[in-house]
């Protein structure tokens, strides 16, 4: 990421398919229905060689399976349901910080927990990422179930209205006009127009 400028880059979510999106969307229960409280199903070292060093998600199974309301692992059918079925959805680190899991999580109005200790989440000059997400570090997998846990359900319940409200952002085939990734990065390229830096000119007088 050392090449990345918050000055002069806009970072996009990662796309969702539209018929995907609109599965996501189509199982979003209420959070008072939701009888999951983690999910996370993907690859990790124990199903794809590639994802050998990607240590966070086999953390993620190491410490997390198990435990009461929790479903990790590898691929199962159906995770579109359980993730509707969640309060929260992990969304770790692939090969790179980016993660799909982040942009899936929210169109299933499923609270996303960050695992990505680079990753740069988009729009944050006009997005409260903190209303409707958690950033968590990624060494501290072992911690994070007491925490979610731990959450007043008054808490989780703005949290849950937050992400249905902001998960438009992250629709690109969003109806709402002014609420899209693209309403979004124009939105963003006025901010810079406005903050951009004056200059006087070369030479400068009174009058």
């Amino acid at each position: 990421m050392s090449s990345f400028s918050r000055w002069k880059d806009v970072i996009i979510p990662g796309h969702t398919d539209q018929w995907r999106a609109f599965e996501l969307q189509r199982y979003n229960l209420p959070l008072e229905q939701r009888d999951v409280l983690i999910s996370f199903h993907g690859r990790f070292a124990g199903n794809a060689d590639s994802y050998e060093n990607v240590t966070v998600r086999s953390r993620i199974t190491e410490d997390l399976s198990g435990l009461p309301g929790v479903s990790v692992g590898g691929f199962i059918e159906d995770y579109h349901v359980l993730m509707g079925r969640s309060v929260f959805c992990l969304a770790p680190r692939g090969i790179t910080p980016w993660t799909i899991h982040l942009f899936v999580a929210l169109m299933a109005g499923c609270i996303p927990v960050i695992l990505s200790d680079d990753l740069e989440a988009p729009f944050q000059e006009i997005i409260d990422w903190r209303s409707f997400s958690i950033k968590w570090p990624m060494d501290d997998t072992h911690k994070l179930y007491a925490f979610l846990t731990s959450l007043p359900k008054e808490q989780v319940r703005a949290m849950k209205r937050q992400v249905d409200a902001h998960s438009c952002w992250f629709d690109y085939y969003s109806t709402q006009e002014s609420c899209s990734p693209y309403a979004a990065v124009l939105r963003i390229l006025q901010l810079r127009v406005q903050q951009r830096a004056s200059f006087v000119g070369r030479w400068w007088w009174p009058g």
